[in-house]
């Protein structure tokens, strides 16, 4: 064979002689019932022989090792080897068939957590049954959950829905959908009856939405029973459309249609030009802005302070801040042995630690005593009280490369008494004479620094105008005397804070000036008495009180010493009860004060000095609520110089030259039908409402008040006087009044009576919102400013002249 494959002779030369069976099996030898022809054929038959030979050897190794593994054995025979491969392929099947079982089982065992059947070791085609009935169960409760959230969906669709062929579908639903009598046939052809019903309608959508809107415009219009009509009866006769029933054309619209139709003509135009929605949409998105821009500057201002503090605050800045903290603490008063040292550890710790604190705050002494002496070391200066400054602020001002300077030289400054003025001359001749001559004279010590730089900054001046501390009746004086009514009062007093009138003035008749003295008795009784009655009454409780002479400080520390004796230390301090001329008010503020004229008839000499007129300045613009004048003279007993004391007497008698016609009943003072009306509604409501607030050079239609300091500023807007060229002027003032703390409700009296119950409807909403409600306590308002009494002391307090002199 091997020969023949290799294409020889089978036998080669022995072959010639004998083999004749070797000879007889290789001609029994076929392919395909042919005998081999070629070498290709023999090796092809050689290559089948050695596969047989390789089954045989397969089939003994498979069999040697059956015992072992409990596999089936073979005969071994070529044509077993099929039997052989059948025999694998079943093994890995069974392989396969274990492999899945457990998957089924970890995919089960999900499933069903408790359920023993999914633990058996294997599973029969009983088990298998079973657990395939259990799924199915589960799948068709699936699908039934399902069909109950489809049908939910569609019922909750059709909740909203009205019609006959919504009522239909809702029916189907809810009654035919599950019932078991009904075929799935029947249910089909029912469902395809419904959806053709629901297109056919909902074809008609576009013309059933234009009769809807042209209805109703007609019956906005003034014809409801044409519009009705209309909207319910069907059109028989297209050429006639209103003339079935008996309805004549003109039973279909009221007599005056023509001028119902041309006012609700007038209202739609007025309800389109209106814009009110989007007026108080742009307030409101105004407000949001401003106080997120406000936000957004405090924020970012804070970060980048605390940002350069963290990135200068080294370790030696530290230690440098501690060794400045302990140095002041050391230095006390100032009067101790080693007051020097301590002051200069102060000056070198504080170079050290200046660059990581943003702002320092100190009084004048301080700085030469704490801080290094470098020019232009600040980045800005700024003098407060500058008016009160005079030539010791000169070291700041050194160390500044800006300086900010904010004073008021219509208030007390620095007074030259006791001094040589000689002496003074000299001094500057001999030491500033290298000065510019303008500025050389504002040097002296009768002079202030806000003086000086009144001079030298004549050009770069900025007056703030606007008045936070006292209610405008007080504050009037001074903006009239002082200030040629430049001043803007914007102070909002809080229903807890307003004490009504602000303004008392009390006619002493029995006072009088001790001789020699600048004491009146009389009037340090009355004040005395006063302050006493005040702090016992609870409606006072959380006020501070204050005494401010005009007349010198010997009948304050009367007033003080007095009070000392006979009140508590602890009333005292609950009311800050300070008592002082006007140097000691300047800068402080009381939310009572009593200023105390001290004059007497006989002892009253005219006061024309520019320094008098800042003492009563100051004096009169300390209070912030309530402020008493106790007088012992008469306007006429005054002399004719005398002007600020005469100005004074008349502004406690009217306050604002022209005084407010009090009334007895408010609603008289609405200055409009519209005010008017808008009142009646809100007080029939029980609300407190008072027309025609001043707030600084302003007035405010109505404001409405809380129990609980919240108050609601009311602008009612006359189309004719608040027209389009006055709308910026207006917003100018409530953006002033809302920086003061007003919060402003307006509306046009078109809208108000076109829509008035819209309108009511968000007044009363914004009240709310502020938690304003209908007052359930009875408080009286007042209209006037000024309270007038007329009093005589009975007894006169005992002074000790001596040590008053």
């Amino acid at each position: 064979m091997k020969n023949l494959s290799e294409g020889k002779k089978p036998f080669g030369l022995a072959g010639i002689f004998g083999k004749s069976a070797e000879k007889k099996s290789l001609e029994s030898i076929t392919i395909v019932s042919s005998a081999p022809s070629s070498t290709a054929d023999w090796q092809y038959i050689s290559s089948f022989i050695a596969f047989r030979k390789k089954s045989q050897a397969l089939i003994l190794r498979w069999n040697a090792l059956s015992n072992e593994l409990s596999l089936p054995i073979f005969e071994v025979l070529p044509n077993n080897l099929s039997a052989l491969h059948s025999a694998v392929h079943l093994y890995d099947e069974i392989i396969d068939s274990n492999n899945l079982q457990h998957s089924i089982k970890q995919a089960l065992s999900t499933i069903f957590t408790d359920w023993s059947v999914i633990s058996a070791a294997s599973y029969d085609t009983g088990i298998l049954a079973e657990i395939e009935i259990v799924l199915t169960q589960h799948l068709k409760r699936h699908s039934l959950a399902e069909s109950l959230t489809l049908k939910e969906t569609l019922l909750n669709k059709l909740a909203d829905c009205k019609g006959n062929i919504s009522e239909k579908m809702t029916a189907f639903v809810t009654q035919n959908i599950g019932d078991p009598s009904l075929s799935d046939d029947e249910l089909q052809t029912d469902y395809q009856e419904l959806l053709n019903e629901l297109q056919r309608v909902n074809n008609l959508a576009i013309d059933l939405q234009t009769v809807t809107a042209v209805t109703q415009l007609i019956e906005d219009s003034g014809a409801p029973l044409w519009a009705k009509k209309l909207r319910y009866e069907p059109c028989h006769n297209p050429q006639d459309t209103y003339m079935s029933d008996n309805l004549q054309p003109d039973d279909l619209l009221p007599d005056n249609w023509q001028q119902i139709w041309r006012i609700a003509r007038l209202t739609s135009f007025i309800d389109r030009i209106d814009g009110r929605k989007e007026l108080v949409q742009l307030a409101k998105t105004r407000g949001n802005l401003e106080v997120n821009l406000t936000r957004l500057y405090q924020e970012a201002i804070t970060k980048r302070a605390w940002l350069k503090v963290a990135e200068n605050a080294t370790p030696n800045v530290r230690a440098s801040l501690e060794k400045y903290r302990s140095a002041i603490m050391r230095i006390g008063k100032g009067t101790g042995k080693g007051a020097h040292y301590y002051r200069s550890e102060a000056r070198e710790a504080s170079a050290g630690a200046s660059a990581a604190i943003p702002c320092w705050i100190m009084p004048h002494y301080r700085i030469s005593e704490s801080l290094p002496a470098e020019f232009g070391s600040f980045d800005l200066v700024i003098i407060d009280e500058a008016s009160q400054s005079d030539l010791t602020a000169l070291p700041a001002i050194m160390r500044a490369k800006k300086v900010l300077i904010v004073g008021d030289d219509k208030q007390v400054s620095p007074e030259g008494v006791g001094l040589d003025i000689e002496k003074i001359r000299n001094l500057m001749a001999q030491y500033l004479s290298n000065q510019v001559p303008v500025y050389r004279s504002q040097m002296s010590p009768d002079r202030s620094i806000y003086d000086l730089f009144k001079v030298v900054f004549a050009d770069s001046s900025v007056m703030l105008k606007e008045h936070f501390r006292s209610v405008a009746p007080i504050i009037e004086f001074s903006k009239r005397e002082f200030y040629n009514h430049e001043l803007i009062p914007l102070r909002k007093a809080k229903p807890s804070e307003r004490l009504d009138p602000p303004l008392i003035d009390v006619y002493v008749t029995d006072g009088y000036r001790l001789k020699g003295s600048d004491i009146n008795p009389s009037e340090v009784r009355f004040i005395v008495d006063e302050i006493k009655t005040l702090v016992s009454d609870p409606a006072y409780k959380g006020k501070t009180i204050g005494a401010v002479s005009l007349l010198g400080n010997k009948q304050a520390h009367n007033i003080m010493e007095i009070l000392n004796k006979e009140l508590d230390e602890a009333v005292m301090t609950a009311f800050d009860i300070a008592c002082g001329d006007a140097r000691t008010f300047q800068g402080k503020e009381r939310d009572i004060m009593f200023l105390s004229l001290v004059v007497a008839p006989g002892a009253a000499h005219a006061q024309t000095r520019d320094t008098f007129a800042q003492r009563m300045n100051v004096a009169a613009s300390r209070a912030r609520d309530r402020m008493y004048l106790v007088r012992s003279i008469e306007l006429d007993e005054l002399s004719q110089a005398d002007h600020y004391r005469a100005e004074l007497i008349k502004h406690f008698q009217a306050p604002f030259m022209q005084n407010e016609e009090q009334v007895a009943d408010l609603r008289d003072k609405c200055e409009s039908p519209f005010e008017t009306e808008v009142f009646d509604l809100l007080v029939e409501r029980g609300y407190r409402v008072v027309p025609q607030v001043k707030a600084g050079a302003y007035r405010i239609d109505m404001v409405v008040e809380g129990e609980n300091d919240n108050s609601l500023a009311i602008e009612c807007d006359g189309d004719r006087y608040h027209g389009p060229d006055k709308w910026d002027s207006d917003m100018q003032r409530q953006r002033i009044l809302e920086r003061a703390g007003w919060k402003f409700w307006r509306c046009f009296a078109s809208t108000f009576v076109t829509r008035k119950s819209e309108v009511v409807q968000d007044l009363l909403a914004e009240l709310e919102r502020l938690e304003i409600y209908p007052i359930t306590t009875d408080t009286a308002y007042s209209s006037s400013y000024v309270e007038s009494r007329i009093v005589t002391t009975v007894d006169a307090p005992q002074i000790d002249i001596e040590a008053e002199t």
